[in-house]
C-alpha cells in the first residue's frame, strides 16, 4: 500500500510466533523493515523480548527476515540496526545452540572473574546504586508519563536495565 509517499509492504511470518498475525513491515523506498520481538538489537536473544517464543521456530523466522530486501531494521526494542544483527541472532543460535544441543560445554578455566580483585566490591556499590536510584527516576517520570499502559509494571525493570548500563562512579547518577 502507500502512505505518505512511500509503499509500505506487509511480509508474513511462515511461522508466526508472537501472535497469529505476526509480520515484517517494510517501507520499500527507504529500505527499512520493522518487526516486533524477534531481533532486539545490541541485546543477546532471550534477554528481553527477541527470540522469546517458541524457540523451534525462532530460525526459520530469522531465515525469513534475512531473506527479505531492507538495509535498516528496527526490532521494536533497542537501537535501530542492519541484516547484520539478524546474521548475530543466528550465529548465536547455530553456534551456541548446537553446543547446547550436542551437549558440548563452552571453556570455563573454574575462576569466577567476579569474585577477583576489586570486583566484588564493584558490584555491589552498582548494585546498590541502581537500588536507589530506580525509585527516584520512576517518581521523576510518573508526572509525565505515569498514566499510560503498563507504567507500574514495566518501567522499573527498563529504568534498571538503563542505570546498570551507568558506572557507579558517574556524578549524574
Amino acid at each position: 500500500m502507500r502512505f505518505e509517499d512511500v509503499t509500505v509492504r506487509l511480509a508474513g511470518f511462515p511461522f508466526p510466533r508472537h501472535a497469529p498475525d505476526h509480520a515484517m513491515f517494510l517501507i520499500e523506498e527507504e529500505r527499512v523493515g520493522h518487526t516486533a520481538d524477534v531481533v532486539n538489537v545490541d541485546q543477546l536473544p532471550f534477554g528481553g523480548f527477541g527470540g522469546q517464543e517458541p524457540l523451534v521456530l525462532l530460525a526459520a523466522n530469522l531465515e525469513f527476515i534475512r531473506s527479505l530486501e531492507f538495509d535498516w531494521f528496527c526490532g521494536g526494542h533497542g537501537n535501530i540496526g542492519e541484516k547484520s544483527d539478524v546474521d548475530f541472532y543466528l550465529n548465536y543460535l547455530y553456534v551456541y545452540g548446537k553446543e547446547i544441543v550436542d551437549g558440548v560445554k563452552p571453556f570455563w578455566d573454574g575462576v569466577d572473574p567476579y569474585q577477583d580483585g576489586n570486583i566484588p566490591e564493584w558490584t555491589a556499590a552498582r548494585q546498590q546504586a541502581v537500588d536507589e536510584a530506580v525509585p527516584k527516576i520512576i517518581e521523576r517520570l510518573r508526572p509525565k508519563y505515569g498514566r499510560m499502559y503498563n507504567f507500574d509494571d514495566a518501567q522499573p525493570f527498563n529504568v534498571r536495565l538503563m542505570a546498570m548500563d551507568m558506572q557507579v562512579t558517574m556524578s549524574n547518577r
